[in-house]
């Protein structure tokens, strides 16, 4: 439930493009919002929130028929103009909407 809570509020904040949804607006369907945003908090200092984000990337990957970590990278000026272009919201915003298709 907490990881659900988490994504729900990273969820929450892209779809409102916003930066003032706060932990306290966490559903009562959540645990409280102290425990939730606790282990949020721990788990980005440890490095977990990290590793969770890579095994994620990694699952997304496979889902779509790639190997779990790309091989090769291709960078040109059109492609780095378009990345200067989108805001962080955006990026995580794609990434969340390919977990959830991937998730089911």
């Amino acid at each position: 439930m907490v990881v659900n809570a988490i994504m729900y509020v990273l969820c929450v904040r892209v779809a409102s493009r916003r930066e003032g949804y706060t932990w306290r607006g966490l559903p009562g369907d959540f645990p409280p919002w102290q425990t939730v945003y606790g282990y949020f908090w721990r788990w980005s200092k440890d490095g977990t929130w990290l590793k969770i984000h890579d095994k994620l990337y990694q699952w997304v990957r496979v889902a779509a028929g790639r190997e779990p970590s790309p091989s090769q990278a291709v960078v040109d000026s059109q492609s780095v103009e378009t990345a200067r272009g989108k805001s962080s919201e955006d990026t995580v915003g794609e990434f969340i909407k390919a977990v959830q298709k991937a998730v089911g």
